[in-house]
């Protein structure tokens, strides 16, 4: 929350009448699983993945070149809470990352995303000689984190739009301490996304 507000009150757009500010305020509930990628991760796999996941995204409206070229992606931060479904043994895993998200379909009701991103990550419950031997994925609980997904949106108002997508959300530490198999969750989202500021910008084509 925080951060939310340091982001809010630090958008260049503040520093400028004619760029005020506009952004996007988007919530998505995630359900999926742990791959079992190796031998021995099965027991570990006690139910399915439960995630919450919430963005500060900032549309472009093509004022730059690269903006134009890529067909005004929205970028922005990231905040990732999911329940492993093993208290014991995994416990929770959190992240933060600044992503990119590309318009591939932009029509006047729909669109069609994809994204990544890539920041920190924390694993609660992490490899223990004594303590935590059985979780032989994740040897730190401070880890990276690497978020991929596409998704469909509908525009239902000029503030509020819809999404349905599929997502894949990976935590290692790049083996800087062992064990590191990683933990890979694939799953399916629903998401509300609200806009706030100003609804009126054109985009800036240059043909």
């Amino acid at each position: 929350f925080l951060l939310l507000l340091i982001l809010l009150f630090t958008h260049p757009s503040f520093a400028q009448e004619e760029r005020d500010l506009s952004f996007n305020l988007e919530t998505k509930a995630h359900y999926g699983f742990i791959i079992p990628h190796r031998t021995g991760m099965k027991n570990l796999i006690l139910g399915h993945v439960k995630a919450l996941e919430v963005n500060y995204d900032i549309p472009t409206y093509g004022k730059k070149e690269w903006e134009r070229l890529y067909n005004f992606p929205s970028w922005g931060l990231s905040w990732y809470f999911a329940d492993l479904a093993n208290p014991e043994q995994l416990g929770f895993a959190t992240g933060i990352f600044p992503y990119i998200n590309f318009h591939k379909i932009r029509k006047e009701r729909f669109l069609f995303n994809y994204h990544l991103g890539w920041g920190m990550g924390y694993i609660s419950k992490a490899f223990d000689r004594k303590e935590n031997y059985k979780n032989t994925v994740i040897g730190s609980k401070l880890n990276a984190i690497i978020g991929l997904g596409m998704d469909a949106a509908w525009i239902i108002s000029e503030r509020v739009s819809a999404s349905l997508g599929i997502s894949l959300t990976h935590f290692s530490n790049g083996a800087f301490t062992v064990p590191n198999i990683g933990i890979n969750i694939p799953a399916a989202n629903l998401g509300i996304s609200y806009h706030i500021g100003n609804t009126n910008k054109n985009f800036i084509n240059d043909n």
